[in-house]
């Protein structure tokens, strides 16, 4: 089984919806078409890319700075209770969308895969610890990243909220 980093852009208000009642998350999670505008899924590249952007693994990423830090687990839990694959859906205010934006805007994908060391990311346990100095790792990171980069400039344009999972 495989885990993906997933998320959604939402309107401000619909956040404030599932805060109060997250079980109508689950049902709009349900309700999601896989080629609806306003969801996306970066597979397998979650944790790597994490790690790129702050320098730090999934057990400590909420020592790393904002807005960084933000960009694959969100700021807050919907409901620290909730599981939708692989713990709780995470989240981020319009504000914080703006923010991640922002910090993600002025990085391109090439510097970022500069930060790029198989050995380390295996040593670190770094999901899916299969790394090698292939290429293929880096086109997939890097094409990850970018289509995120838009995909946060949506959101940002639209001064959208995002919920953010793995499953």
């Amino acid at each position: 089984m495989s885990m993906i980093g997933q998320f959604i852009r939402i309107p401000a208000a619909e956040l404030q919806t599932y805060l109060k009642d997250s079980a109508l998350l689950e049902e709009r999670l349900d309700s999601v078409e896989g080629d609806e505008e306003e969801f996306f899924d970066i597979d397998k590249s979650w944790d790597a890319l994490s790690f790129l952007l702050t320098g730090h693994t999934l057990e400590n990423v909420s020592s790393a700075t904002p807005p960084l830090s933000w960009t694959i687990f969100g700021n807050g839990t919907v409901d620290p209770e909730q599981e939708l694959g692989y713990g709780p859906a995470k989240y981020l205010t319009s504000e914080e969308v703006q923010a991640v934006h922002q910090a993600i805007s002025s990085l391109s994908a090439t510097a970022l895969m500069e930060r790029y060391d198989a050995e380390k990311l295996n040593a670190h346990h770094i999901y899916p610890e299969q790394w090698d100095d292939s290429s293929d790792w880096t086109t997939y990171l890097a094409d990850n990243f970018e289509a995120l980069k838009d995909f946060y400039a949506k959101a940002a344009i639209e001064h959208q909220a995002m919920i953010l999972f793995l499953t």
